[in-house]
């Protein structure tokens, strides 16, 4: 069971940093 909530806040994190990195080159 941690290993499904771990794995799903990396996927969130990933989310959150590829958007901050969109945002910021463009």
């Amino acid at each position: 069971m941690s290993k499904i909530t771990k794995w799903k806040s990396e996927k969130i994190k990933v989310k959150v940093v590829f958007r901050l990195q969109f945002h910021a080159t463009h």
